[in-house]
């Protein structure tokens, strides 16, 4: 981090402004759209629980978080979740308590 200027920077394009910006390939998966778009979309969000098996670009809907979407899946029961505050790390598909 010398503080200077370089001409390439990987994964990244410069606007005429000199700002840098990611690369859009233009096509928006369900796990890149905002959250208020996914609550629009007419898929219904389903209630989270321990228990039910969750798959990607499922909507949930947290009792403390809010709505969110399944972005992967950790196996061999973990589930990462994107929300309005961030992503959070979710238990899924557990047979009983812990």
């Amino acid at each position: 981090m010398c503080g200077s200027y370089h001409n390439y920077s990987r994964g990244k394009t410069s606007n005429h402004n000199g700002d840098a910006k990611k690369e859009s390939t233009g096509k928006r998966t369900r796990a890149s759209r905002p959250i208020h778009e996914l609550a629009n979309s007419g898929k219904p969000a389903r209630p989270y629980q321990m228990s039910t098996c969750f798959t990607e670009g499922d909507l949930i809907n947290h009792p403390k978080f809010g709505l969110g979407c399944v972005e992967s899946i950790k196996p061999p029961n973990k589930i990462e979740v994107r929300f309005q505050e961030g992503k959070k790390l979710l238990l899924h598909n557990t047979a009983g308590p812990l």
